[in-house]
């Protein structure tokens, strides 16, 4: 198939010589010719080339197939593969996978299965009716629990008079342990936070019917008492009496506590602890000491202050310290000594304090 067309001008009227000249116009066509007839490179073909003589419906013919091979070449093709092949002129056709059979399952039947048109039909039965595009079902084939509606094939909900009777078992009850027995009287259950154990009950407790556990009198005896308990009991049984206190508690209804029993050990943390200021707060009841050491100019607030608290402060540091509260302050604050120990006494709550400051070299 030629592809470059040559073109000649044949001017605007006869003989106005404004069109190609005569050996120009056979030069053009002799090129087409070439073309045709098969030269390859006929458009750069000289005056004295000789045309090469091919065949010109083998050439017409291998321009077609290039034409079409180019078609089937390089394309996106789903399941077939297209080859165009130049030496023999044909295209190769690929199919993916080859379907030899066809199987109808369950419910279907078929005929030509094994090749051909193969057709598959959906098989009748109770209820059940095949249509040319559709299979519909009776409302027969729902049962008992079953509602059919428009095609749609429903559970009903389960009540309890859908449920046999003793068709429920502990296997059945997420909340129950799978081992539970029938149980009998005097067993209980009792949760572990994930199943229920059942154990039986002695006749030491009682459970009402309004669920309330009664212990029986007299039901509980020195081996139900932990160890620590029977110990203590025995080591001050001549100490306790039903009507009269003797030796550490004395009177029959005054709890006094003897002389010299309460040790450094009894006291609580607010009179035996010492404790670093984080802030600018002294919680008063927290420690007996109080340590900081200043990097900044700091005030000093107390909270938690009774009547008659005696606290101590060791400070240092080479800033300025003031105190909120403090009525009197008897001595001054050295920021250049290595401690300043400084003592507060409250005689009215937060409201009264007096501080008196020692200074360590």
């Amino acid at each position: 198939m030629a592809t470059n067309q040559q073109n000649i001008n044949l001017g605007s009227a006869d003989n106005a010589n404004d069109g190609d000249v005569l050996r120009a116009a056979f030069r053009k066509v002799r090129k087409m010719f070439a073309e045709i007839y098969g030269d390859t490179d006929a458009e750069n073909l000289t005056d004295s080339e000789t045309v090469p003589s091919t065949n010109f419906d083998t050439h017409i013919t291998e321009k077609i197939q290039d034409v079409v091979g180019s078609m089937v070449t390089g394309n996106t093709e789903n399941n077939i593969t297209v080859t165009y092949d130049d030496t023999d002129g044909t295209l190769d056709f690929d199919v993916a996978a080859d379907i030899t059979d066809v199987n109808a399952g369950s419910g279907l039947t078929g005929t030509n299965e094994d090749g051909g048109a193969a057709t598959l039909s959906v098989g009748a039965g109770d209820g059940i009716t095949v249509n040319a595009d559709d299979v519909a079902l009776a409302s027969s084939v729902a049962g008992s629990g079953l509602t059919y509606t428009n095609g749609v094939l429903s559970v009903n909900a389960i009540d309890t008079d859908g449920i046999a009777a003793d068709a429920v078992d502990g296997t059945k009850l997420e909340q129950f342990d799978d081992t539970l027995t029938a149980a009998t009287s005097g067993d209980i259950l009792v949760s572990n936070g994930t199943d229920f154990i059942q154990s039986t009950m002695s006749g030491d407790a009682t459970i009402s019917s309004g669920g309330v556990v009664t212990i029986a009198d007299d039901a509980v005896t020195t081996d139900k008492l932990a160890d620590s308990i029977n110990t203590e009991i025995t080591a001050n049984t001549a100490k306790i009496t039903n009507a009269t206190h003797t030796g550490d508690v004395t009177g029959s209804t005054a709890l006094t506590i003897a002389n010299d029993v309460i040790t450094n050990a009894k006291l609580g943390s607010e009179f035996t602890t010492s404790s670093s200021i984080s802030a600018s707060d002294v919680d008063f009841s927290s420690a007996a000491v109080f340590t900081k050491t200043l990097t900044g100019t700091t005030t000093l607030t107390f909270s938690n202050v009774e009547t008659g608290m005696v606290k101590t402060l060791v400070i240092s540091g080479n800033q300025t310290l003031a105190m909120t509260g403090v009525t009197t302050l008897n001595g001054e604050y050295s920021g250049t000594a290595s401690k300043n120990i400084i003592q507060i006494v409250s005689t009215n709550g937060s409201s009264e304090m007096f501080a008196t400051i020692s200074n360590v070299a």
